[in-house]
């Protein structure tokens, strides 16, 4: 006749292998499928962990990669590829110079080595992505977003929160295209897909 204690250890070794499969599982989910483009523009297909999920957010500094077919996980910092795409959302890795603080900080594409890694939200002759960091009062992911103007060395902040579009900064972004100037001085101009689709339109 079995003990209680004989049955008791023999379940030990089966509580281990479902926490591990259990642990191995919730992993796994963290990843999502995606890319990386590396420096030689290649790009190479598996699975992406970029961040911890909301309400404990946080952005890792270092992208977790696993190519298809393989559990071995690489790192990789900005500096280290051209881009990737976790999911749907995609990603370019920048070098950003800021100057000056608060409302009036400016944003200039550099060759530095601290790159960061921008969400692409729209690409064309006017880019804007999301610069994201995570918030320290709420814990979740925010951004700050930025319109370039392709091959122009700087960005520029597009809204500000509440406060909406900062026209005096874009009027003086835009001024290369006065058109596009006139209509964000309009109260119709009010949102980030207004100024894309007008530029589009208006400039060259």
């Amino acid at each position: 006749m079995k003990t209680k204690t004989t049955m008791h250890f023999k379940t030990i070794p089966l509580l281990i292998i479902f926490i591990h499969i259990s642990i191995s599982v919730f992993g796994q989910k963290a990843f999502e499928k995606g890319y990386v483009v590396n420096p030689e523009n290649d790009t190479i297909f598996g699975k992406i962990k970029d961040r911890k999920p909301e309400p404990f957010a946080d952005l890792y500094k270092k992208i977790r990669f696993k190519k298809e077919g393989s559990f071995f996980v690489k790192k990789y910092k900005p500096s280290q590829i051209i881009g990737y795409k976790a999911g749907d959302r995609v990603y370019e890795s920048i070098g950003i110079e800021t100057e000056g603080r608060l409302l009036n900080t400016r944003y200039f594409i550099s060759s530095t080595s601290r790159k960061s890694f921008l969400k692409v939200v729209h690409k064309g002759n006017l880019n804007y992505y999301h610069w994201e960091y995570i918030d320290n009062e709420s814990g979740f992911v925010d951004y700050i977003p930025l319109f370039h103007k392709e091959k122009s060395t700087e960005m520029v902040r597009a809204t500000q929160g509440i406060f909406g579009l900062k026209k005096k900064l874009l009027s003086q972004y835009f001024s290369d295209c006065p058109e596009l100037v006139r209509e964000i001085d309009k109260k119709e101009v009010r949102t980030v897909q207004d100024v894309l689709e007008l530029h589009e339109s208006l400039c060259e």
